[in-house]
C-alpha cells in the first residue's frame, strides 16, 4: 500500500466525524440554510486562513537546507495561501459585513486554539508534519463541488459573492494532487510519515470543533 492511501485511510476516521458536524450538515441539507450560518462560518475561516501561509512558510526554518526542493515545495503553497483571508472579507463585504469590524474580531477559542496547533507543530514538531494537514484540508476533491452546488441552492449567490468555496473548489483539487506527490517524493522516513499521519489525523479531529463552535455561536446568537 502507498504511503498516501495508508494516510488516507487513517484519516477517514475524522474526516467522516468532521463531515458530521452540524455546520457541515446544515450547509448540505436539502433545507435551506441561514445565510447568518454561512456568514459566520467565513468570519472563522478568516480567523485561521489568515496564518496558512505564514505556518507553511515556517516550516522552510527547520527543514534541512539540503532539502532545496522541499524547501521550495513549501515556499510555493505558501504564496498560494497567503490572500485566502481576502477571500473571506470581499465575500463578506457582499453580504453587507464590514472587514473593519471582522478584522478587529477576536476568533472563537476553538480556531484560535486550531491556528496555535499548526503554529506550534511546525516549530517544535517534524514540520514535515504539516503537510498531514494541508493533505485533507486540500484534498477534499470529491466534496468540493457538490457543497458549492449546495450553498448556490441555499443563498442564490452568484459566484462572485462566494469566491472562498468557489474558488477553493479549483484550487484544492490542484494543491492535493501536488500535496499528495510532496509526501510519497519527500516523506521517506518512519519519522517523517508518523509526523503526518499524527499530524493529519490531529488537525482533521480538531478542526471539527471549530465547526461545532461555530454553530454554537449562531444558535446563541439567534437566541440573543
Amino acid at each position: 500500500m502507498a504511503f498516501v492511501d495508508e494516510l488516507r485511510e487513517a484519516l477517514q476516521p475524522a474526516k467522516f466525524r468532521l463531515l458530521s458536524s452540524r455546520l457541515f450538515q446544515a450547509l448540505v441539507a436539502d433545507e435551506k440554510a441561514p445565510l447568518d450560518l454561512w456568514k459566520l462560518y467565513l468570519w472563522e475561516s478568516y480567523h485561521y486562513v489568515k496564518h496558512n501561509g505564514i505556518n507553511q512558510a515556517l516550516a522552510v526554518l527547520r527543514t534541512d537546507v539540503t532539502e532545496k526542493r522541499l524547501m521550495i515545495r513549501y515556499l510555493k503553497h505558501a504564496l498560494e495561501e497567503i490572500d485566502h483571508d481576502e477571500m473571506c472579507l470581499r465575500d463578506l463585504e457582499k453580504l453587507g459585513v464590514p472587514r473593519e469590524r471582522v478584522i478587529a474580531s477576536r476568533p472563537l477559542p476553538e480556531t484560535l486554539a486550531f491556528s496555535s496547533l499548526l503554529y506550534d507543530f511546525v516549530q517544535r514538531e517534524n514540520p514535515i508534519g504539516r503537510l498531514g494537514y494541508s493533505f485533507w484540508a486540500e484534498g477534499f476533491n470529491e466534496e468540493s463541488g457538490f457543497i458549492v452546488d449546495r450553498l448556490r441552492h441555499h443563498f442564490g449567490l452568484p459566484d462572485d459573492h462566494m469566491q472562498f468555496v468557489v474558488a477553493h473548489a479549483v484550487l484544492d483539487r490542484k494543491h492535493g494532487a501536488e500535496c499528495a506527490e510532496t509526501i510519497e517524493r519527500f516523506a521517506t522516513t518512519p519519522a517523517d510519515r508518523e509526523a503526518i499521519l499524527y499530524f493529519g489525523v490531529a488537525t482533521c479531529h480538531q478542526f471539527y470543533y471549530v465547526l461545532e463552535a461555530i454553530y454554537d455561536r449562531y444558535l446563541r446568537e439567534r437566541a440573543g
